[in-house]
């Protein structure tokens, strides 16, 4: 699917409201295997396993008259692990 932009991020009204379904499915897993998990109950996150960042950009490639087209790079960061993927577009039209 698409990204969606959240007004207000986590601290809106919908951001909130994603927060905490995200919460209360990952009490209710974890009250299926075992009943002590109090990182959960008091309203954190768990620690991430990951961390992954996202660019994007329309920019004029190769030259400044180009058409802007699109550009996307991905940083994936794990304890033992880091990846990079680059998704890069450039005007091959030349008018």
């Amino acid at each position: 699917g698409e990204e969606a932009s959240v007004p207000g991020a986590s601290r809106g009204k919908i951001g909130g409201l994603v927060c905490r379904m995200f919460k209360d499915a990952m009490v209710a897993k974890s009250e299926e295997v075992s009943f002590s998990a109090p990182s959960l109950r008091d309203g954190n996150f768990p620690e991430p396993t990951e961390k992954e960042f996202v660019l994007r950009v329309m920019a004029r490639r190769p030259a400044s008259t180009s058409t802007p087209s699109p550009q996307m790079m991905r940083v994936i960061i794990k304890k033992d692990e880091f990846r990079i993927l680059g998704a890069f577009t450039e005007d091959v039209i030349f008018t």
